[in-house]
């Protein structure tokens, strides 16, 4: 198996086939399973499960016709997306409940109801 990318988790299995290996603590594995459905189309992802590395998720990919590498790169790319798009909403979840509590707040005061936006946000949970 040769190596071939400079992120280092690219092993080059043959000509139409490469295992990337991904980290648990830094990529989610909700992630890596979301990127595989992305790219159905385009190439064949199948988690593998490795007991002698706990630690790592491993994603065999194979591609029927078409650059291997640039796959694993669109791959890859894909995954830190992903992996940026999901911190963004854990880290801005708060911010988007205050907005909404505010427009609601407002949307209220126009109309006269005199219930709280919390109480409504309790009603429908």
């Amino acid at each position: 198996m040769e190596k071939i990318n400079q992120l280092g988790n690219f092993k080059k299995v043959s000509e139409s086939t490469a295992i990337l290996t991904f980290h648990k603590e830094i990529y989610q594995p909700e992630i890596i399973i979301a990127v595989a459905h992305y790219m159905i189309g385009k190439c064949n992802a199948v988690l593998v499960c490795d007991d002698s590395r706990p630690d790592d998720i491993l994603v065999e990919i194979s591609v029927n016709s078409g650059d291997l590498e640039k796959i694993v790169y669109e791959f890859n790319e894909e995954v830190i997306n992903y992996s940026f798009y999901s911190q963004m909403m854990e880290t801005k979840g708060r911010l988007r409940e205050i907005i909404l509590e505010r427009v609601l707040l407002c949307a209220q005061e126009k109309t006269g109801d005199s219930r709280s936006p919390s109480a409504d946000n309790k009603e429908v949970s």
